[in-house]
């Protein structure tokens, strides 16, 4: 099940097909805002290793915050 709420995940926020969701993709979906170029948020509550861009696992802990439910 995580691995289908990931690749819906991917397939609607991941604009360049990286398999990622970069800072700036994250903004430009939830944010909305053209003008933003950093979010606090972003950084310190889902790209846990501040490489600028969250990974499947960190995809998820924002797609489904309380994760642990889903088996």
């Amino acid at each position: 099940m995580m691995e289908f709420v990931i690749q819906e995940a991917l397939e609607e926020h991941d604009k360049n097909g990286d398999g990622f969701v970069s800072l700036e993709e994250f903004l430009r979906d939830y944010r909305r805002d053209p003008t933003a170029n950093e979010d606090p948020e972003f950084v310190n509550d889902y790209d846990k290793d501040t490489n600028g861009r969250l990974d499947p696992q960190e995809l998820l802990s924002w797609v489904v915050p309380n994760n642990q439910g889903i088996a």
